[in-house]
């Protein structure tokens, strides 16, 4: 991290999570 806490990578790690979840569903989505 950045600074001395883990809250941003904790903050960057869910957002990135959420936009590969939302890929994954888009894809599935378009597959089925």
């Amino acid at each position: 991290a950045w600074t001395g806490s883990n809250y941003p990578d904790l903050i960057i790690g869910t957002i990135a999570g959420g936009i590969v979840l939302n890929g994954a569903r888009r894809i599935l989505a378009l597959k089925g």
